[in-house]
């Protein structure tokens, strides 16, 4: 994707006794991905999950990889990506 060409990957993967924990960081590594969505391409919202499962693989344990992914799903419906719509009260995971 051009606007993340020569860039590093934003955001982390939060680790707590080798359990992911959901916190800014997730956040702002799924929102480096989701940055390209607008970009000529169309990244869809699949692309953009294999991408996020990608650099979750390299980033959190096998039995840990579930866990982000739900959060990105959650994300995803939260921002309306999914559906094309923010539901009301869609600041909820950011306050989370």
């Amino acid at each position: 994707m051009r606007s993340r060409t020569g860039t590093d990957v934003d955001g982390s993967l939060t680790l707590i006794d080798g359990r992911f924990v959901p916190d800014r960081h997730a956040l702002r590594l799924f929102d480096y991905f989701l940055s390209t969505e607008g970009e000529v391409s169309q990244v869809s919202p699949e692309r953009i999950g294999e991408m996020v499962q990608e650099a979750a693989r390299a980033r959190v344990p096998s039995d840990q990889l579930a866990a982000v992914m739900t959060l990105l799903d959650e994300y995803l419906q939260e921002l309306g990506v999914i559906t094309g719509r923010a539901p009301a009260g869609s600041a909820t995971l950011r306050r989370r």
